[in-house]
């Protein structure tokens, strides 16, 4: 799934890089946009921390601990760094008239257009149960504790997973009209609590010594709460 995804990604990139060097830049480019496309584009980027549920998991199996504090650290900031010069260039390419898949920006006729996306739908469909493995594990260990058993068999557990599937499933089919709403909804719902409000919380009640690292925890979990409330009232506006 990984290679799929990243082979696709290998391939816009040359597509965006191509089409600057012979077309160039954009003639308009719009270098300010209005406050409600800058909360959902908040939302949107925030989206970008989705895998951060797998930290934990991933934590728990590496071998040097020591290690993985730096490791993850710069990962994150290679992963930022990708996608933030991976939508510029796009965006200085194709302006206002950039899709939200941009995919979609790619001329209709073009086997490329076909290819990158069924890259990318393979590379997702090969993923989605590993990215929610945590949310099985954390359901199925709260339902075994309560009076409902039968998760914890294998036909139950099973059933489970399927309902959480069909359920993004359904939410992703009648979502995808507005993906860029969709996108920052969910970024705002999902990943702004798990990114930024519980690992300052976290962090503050356990780990904070120093006024400095307070005030930041603080700052920190109010930025969150801001991109919060104003991502998902933009869904509704």
């Amino acid at each position: 799934g990984n290679l799929l995804i990243f082979g696709a990604l290998l391939v816009l990139s040359a597509v965006t890089t191509t089409g600057l060097w012979e077309q160039g830049p954009v003639s308009e480019l719009r270098l300010a946009s209005p406050l409600g496309q800058v909360i959902t584009f908040a939302g949107f980027s925030v989206f970008a921390f989705e895998g951060i549920t797998m930290v934990i998991p991933i934590y728990v199996a590496h071998k040097n601990k020591d290690s993985f504090t730096f490791t993850l650290g710069w990962t994150i900031m290679g992963i930022t760094a990708l996608f933030s010069i991976f939508a510029s260039a796009n965006v200085v390419l194709y302006g206002d008239v950039l899709e939200p898949i941009v995919t979609l920006n790619l001329p209709s006729s073009s086997i490329l257009r076909v290819w990158v996306s069924c890259a990318f739908a393979l590379g997702s469909l090969t993923l989605v149960f590993l990215m929610a493995f945590p949310t099985y594990e954390i359901i199925e260990t709260n339902l075994s504790r309560s009076s409902i058993r039968w998760v914890t068999r294998c036909a139950g557990s099973r059933s489970m997973r399927t309902a959480v599937v069909t359920l993004c499933a359904v939410l992703a089919r009648f979502g995808g009209s507005s993906l860029d709403l969709f996108i920052s909804g969910v970024g705002a719902i999902g990943c702004v609590p798990l990114a930024f409000v519980y690992p300052a919380a976290i962090h503050y009640c356990l780990v904070a010594e120093t006024k400095m690292q307070k005030v930041g925890d603080v700052a920190l979990f109010i930025f969150g709460i801001i991109i919060m409330i104003n991502c998902t009232a933009a869904l509704f506006v």
